[in-house]
């Protein structure tokens, strides 16, 4: 619970510092999403073509996919106090854009897998098969705890592909699992938050969403450390003792009279 405030805590205070940032990256992540889609609406209203929307839906998957790397690309570079300019964005997002992409459409594919398969299991006539719906759900709780976990980790791991990413994500949660619900409760509240002010979906969400995550998987990376190192310095002490225990007793005791 700590752990989890001192994100969220720190979260906002990272936008508030680094606020003209925050507002940039957010805007132009924004637009990048919902750019495709304003294009169709303009395109239908004009022509009265359907066929544009599914075209501009997976436009906008494939942009949403190739701007969200620099977005925590940037957010990370700001929680460690790096000089961040706003063309680093284009940088970044040249940098990770296909993968980004290929993780969008395997995000999405999944997501769409899961809804359905809730769907089907709630409406089934059948009680015992209704009965693995919370089965279903636990699933889908689980899938939005790793879910963001997905472009910080691309963007921080030195090697690996998109399965890299997603095996990390599923290891980090499963090590985790309370951490990672109670920040997925802070993730649920900022988009709650932004949702309300209105303005905030397109000045704040990205850059909000891009602090938290990094700051979670930096204070994850710092714990694993920490155990790793305890456990070294216990095996190191154990060695030593067991090697004081079988040396001879002139040596164990001290000299001799």
């Amino acid at each position: 619970m700590v752990r989890s405030l001192r994100i969220f805590g720190r979260t906002w205070q990272l936008a508030y510092t680094y606020l003209g940032m925050t507002l940039a990256i957010s805007a132009i992540w924004f637009f990048s999403v919902v750019g495709p889609l304003l294009v169709a609406y303009v395109v239908w209203r004009l022509t009265g073509l359907l066929p544009v929307w599914p075209l501009a839906l997976l436009a906008s998957i494939a942009t949403t996919g190739a701007s969200t790397p620099a977005v925590f690309a940037l957010t990370y570079r700001l929680t460690k106090n790096d000089q961040v300019e706003l063309v680093d964005y284009l940088k970044e997002t040249r940098t990770f854009w296909k993968p980004g992409v290929v993780l969008a459409f395997i995000d999405v594919l999944i997501t769409l897998i899961l809804i359905l398969d809730i769907w089907v299991v709630w409406n089934a006539a059948n009680p015992t098969i209704r009965f693995f719906t919370w089965v279903w759900l636990y699933l889908a709780v689980f899938w939005l705890m790793i879910l963001p976990l997905h472009y910080p980790l691309l963007v921080r791991q030195t090697s690996g592909g998109v399965g890299t990413v997603l095996r990390n994500s599923v290891l980090i949660t499963l090590g985790n699992p309370a951490l990672s619900f109670l920040v997925l409760l802070g993730g649920a509240l900022i988009v709650l938050v932004n949702t309300l002010l209105s303005a905030g979906l397109l000045l704040l969400l990205a850059g909000l969403l891009g602090f938290h995550y990094n700051l979670y998987l930096s204070e994850v990376i710092l714990v694993a450390r920490q155990r790793r190192s305890f456990s070294n310095r216990g095996e190191a002490e154990q060695e030593a003792g067991d090697g004081a225990d079988n040396r001879p007793d002139k040596l164990r005791d001290g000299p001799r009279d």
